[in-house]
């Protein structure tokens, strides 16, 4: 982060004054320790961030920051364009961009930063705990990832619209963008935040492509077939080309993590969702403590996974997830039952996911 100049260090309270900085803009930051793995969930290495915490009690809309919408890929772009991919021919060629938030410039009024708790900087001399002021942007800012999206989508429009370049940005969906080089070969780029998805018709053009990222950005190449949990198998069969989207992988760690709470005698269904039944807040008697108890069993976390597997690979369970979203501000007893009753059949169909072929129908 040093190196970015994201932060201007050791900083003492009248300096801050100075630059215009109040104590209510000075906002607490930790580091959060994630484990990123290997598709096939092995450990690949630890991570370590630094954040800002952006949480509702110390940063407010209005006062540290105003707007914070930005868009993402919708689940049509996604399936569209595996579709193209494969009717068309199109290679595919995805790359994390390196340190994206931190590269984006920050907007709104300064800020300042404490040290995380354990990591705090006193002045020498006097004792007084310093500060750092933020230079750039910063993951976990509310608007982090609307600044972001901005700078990136306005650098992707003014590159390539020049040097023989030519670059449109959908209406419907403004993550995706068509770039058509000198030679009209066209390159399709899907952005999710700092991950880049791309389809094109010329490998060397992409390659090209890609160099502009990393003399900007820096850049890291990974394997196309993966892409956020979900995997892409691509294959042929007596002449036709075949892609499998699914999540097995992600849905058996899902449904391991809460065995625990299956009964010994869970079996198989036959739907993701029992026949009849729909669910509403107050459908179901319980407690404050039974819903506090059902909370901290995990449904919230629960419901935000079948969701992504919904949205991604398995739009059969969306019935399911949309009665079960319903309850996640006092979820019960009942309701979480039902959840590991979708959960199941989830697990039970994991390897299904959506196919498409290169002899399907073009329209």
């Amino acid at each position: 982060l040093d190196s970015l100049g994201v932060f201007l260090h050791n900083q003492s309270k009248a300096q801050l004054r100075k630059l215009g900085i109040t104590d209510k803009f000075i906002i607490p930051s930790r580091y959060v320790v994630t484990t990123k793995r290997h598709p096939d969930r092995t450990i690949d290495r630890l991570k370590v961030r630094r954040v800002i915490q952006g949480h509702k009690y110390a940063m407010k809309r209005g006062i540290h920051y105003d707007e914070s919408f930005t868009p993402s890929p919708t689940q049509d772009t996604t399936r569209i364009m595996q579709a193209m991919a494969i009717g068309h021919g199109l290679l595919p060629f995805a790359f994390d961009i390196t340190c994206a938030h931190q590269q984006a410039p920050t907007t709104g009024p300064k800020l300042a930063i404490k040290y995380p708790k354990g990591f705090e900087h006193f002045d020498p001399n006097t004792g007084e705990e310093l500060y750092a002021v933020l230079q750039t942007n910063l993951n976990g800012k509310p608007d982090g990832s609307r600044q972001w999206g901005t700078f990136r989508d306005k650098w992707i429009l003014d590159t390539f619209n020049s040097n023989g370049y030519q670059c449109t940005q959908s209406t419907r969906d403004p993550c995706l963008f068509s770039v058509t080089d000198e030679t009209g070969a066209r390159t399709h780029m899907i952005c999710f935040t700092d991950d880049m998805d791309c389809y094109t018709e010329s490998m060397p053009s992409m390659l090209k492509i890609a160099d502009l990222f990393r003399a900007r950005f820096g850049i890291k190449v990974v394997d196309p077939k993966f892409m956020l949990g979900v995997v892409r198998q691509r294959y042929e069969r007596d002449g036709v080309m075949y892609c499998h989207m699914h999540q097995a992988e992600y849905i058996a760690e899902l449904h391991s993590t809460f065995s625990c709470h299956f009964s010994p005698r869970s079996r198989s269904h036959e739907l993701p969702f029992p026949k009849g039944v729909r669910l509403y807040v107050g459908c179901e008697d319980c407690t404050p403590e039974e819903i506090e108890t059902t909370r901290s069993k995990g449904y919230l976390r629960l419901c935000g996974a079948l969701l992504w597997v919904a949205r991604n690979t398995m739009p059969g369970i969306s019935f399911a997830v949309n009665q079960l979203c319903k309850m996640m501000s006092c979820p019960t007893p009942g309701a979480f039952q039902l959840a590991l009753h979708t959960l199941q059949w989830a697990h039970d169909n994991r390897h299904t996911g959506i196919v498409f072929r290169s002899n399907g129908k073009p329209q």
